[in-house]
């Protein structure tokens, strides 16, 4: 609580000539210990709050001074608004009252225009619990057990080292030190089923020195293919999510053209039949033979069943 604490004190110090460290104690239900040490990280912020002692003293803030709004123009205003405003899926205790304090002093409104949700579709309604826990597990440097599926389906238990979240790729992950490959290690939040804590403590310091420690020197990058591909309109949405408009070219037929750079694994292969008959690959002829030797593939295995439905 102490980012909505400290802004608190400020706002009270400009409507009041002095507070005493007493007051304020009772006020955020803290000691005077740590009032004392929320007036000296303000000094330290630049703001000329001071403390007296003895009658008529107590904690004040310099006369005249003002928290400018004049200092901020309305566009880095409403830029704060929406950061905070951006923070409130992740289910932080400070932002709603930060953010009403500050649309206040700002005399801006609310930034209601934006509603930020950082769930999927679909997504169970555990989903913001999760990501609330996992952030409460970070910021306290407590392990914790994750149930998760992993790449084959299976649903397995880990126990790891929270260290971070972060978006990559068009989705949130978990980044951790897992205790059962010793090394660090990207959970997608999507596949995370639960989280609940192993009961101990870590130094977020020496998990990020062994998370380092534990990569692997120098990762070789995956062979790389230039493709020339082809879409029908039916995919153009999700070429618009996925490469951005710009990159994007109709090719006068009524279908649209976009040449790209791909690892040539076998993720590519999935992804290109993922499109299905939305997709054309105009070159490289190899994988367009690797496409039809797959399609022959897939027809074999639910050719005879078909047929079969077929003559019944």
């Amino acid at each position: 609580m102490k980012l909505n604490r400290l802004i608190e004190i400020i706002i009270i110090l400009l409507n009041r000539r002095a507070v005493t460290a007493a007051e304020l104690a009772h006020r955020f239900g803290v000691s005077t210990r740590t009032i004392y040490r929320d007036v000296d990280a303000l000094s330290s912020a630049g703001i000329p709050v001071t403390s007296a002692q003895g009658a008529g003293g107590g904690i004040s803030i310099m006369e005249h001074y003002a928290l400018s709004r004049a200092s901020l123009t309305d566009a880095e205003k409403s830029n704060i608004l929406f950061a905070l405003k951006a923070m409130g899926p992740t289910g932080h205790p400070e932002v709603g009252a930060v953010l009403e304090k500050l649309s206040g002093l700002f005399q801006t409104p609310d930034c209601d225009w934006i509603e930020v949700d950082l769930s999927p579709w679909g997504a169970d309604p555990g989903g913001r619990d999760r990501l609330s826990d996992l952030r409460d597990a970070i910021l306290s440097a407590q392990a914790i057990r994750i149930g998760y599926v992993d790449m084959q389906g299976r649903l397995t238990t880990r126990e790891v080292e929270p260290l971070s979240i972060a978006f990559k790729s068009s989705a949130w992950y978990l980044i951790a030190f897992c205790r059962l490959r010793s090394a660090e290690r990207m959970f997608r939040l999507s596949r995370i089923r639960s989280v609940e804590r192993a009961g101990r403590r870590f130094d977020r310091a020496e998990a990020l020195s062994r998370a380092r420690a534990a990569r692997p020197a120098a990762d070789a990058p995956p062979p790389m293919v230039d493709l020339a591909l082809r879409f029908t309109d039916a995919a153009l949405p999700r070429l618009c999510d996925e490469y951005g408009p710009e990159r994007i070219r109709p090719s006068g037929d009524g279908d649209y053209a976009l040449a790209v750079t791909l690892p040539h694994n076998e993720w590519l292969y999935g992804y290109l039949l993922s499109f299905g008959d939305g997709l054309t690959v105009v070159s490289p002829p190899s994988v367009r033979r690797e496409l039809v030797a797959r399609g022959r593939a897939i027809l074999a295995k639910y050719a005879a069943e078909y047929d079969t439905q077929l003559s019944d």
